[in-house]
């Protein structure tokens, strides 16, 4: 698709370029997406090019971070346990899909945690929430 072209414009500078090969890469991969609609690793490539290079509709790209982590848990639970291949080369077909929805899963879950992450940076909190929020953290690690 286009996504590494306009990583390649980025590097040379030229951001107006750059922005229409990731439009242009978010189309294709959504039009792509739309057509797989149970497969989590075009849901989750398509979200990711809204958060790292077009930010822009961050609650369409949390709801397919958050489909794509669906889509790969449910393949994962459908597939059961992963075939270990070193016992049985013929296995090596099942732990290498296991193996891909695995990472497209990870990938997810990644994806989604930085958007939400830059989400919590931007968005102001008052100082008795972020007293809270510590006093939280601090009971969650077992500290006082």
């Amino acid at each position: 698709m286009r996504r590494d072209l306009g990583e390649e414009q980025v590097r040379t500078g030229n951001k107006e370029k750059a922005k229409a090969c990731f439009e242009a890469s978010y189309q294709y991969y959504k039009r792509v997406a739309d057509l797989r609609p149970d497969e989590p690793r075009l849901v989750n490539d398509a979200a990711l090019l809204l958060l790292y290079h077009l930010h822009r509709d961050l609650d369409l790209a949390e709801e397919m971070f958050r489909r794509s982590i669906r889509l790969g848990e449910d393949k994962l639970e459908e597939l059961g346990e992963r075939p270990d291949a070193a016992d049985d080369p013929s296995a090596q077909g099942g732990a290498d899909r296991w193996d891909y929805y695995a990472e497209a899963t990870g990938d997810a879950y990644q994806n989604l945690a930085l958007l939400l992450w830059e989400e919590q940076k931007t968005r102001p909190r008052s100082r008795s929430s972020s007293r809270g929020a510590s006093s939280s953290i601090r009971a969650a690690r077992g500290a006082t």
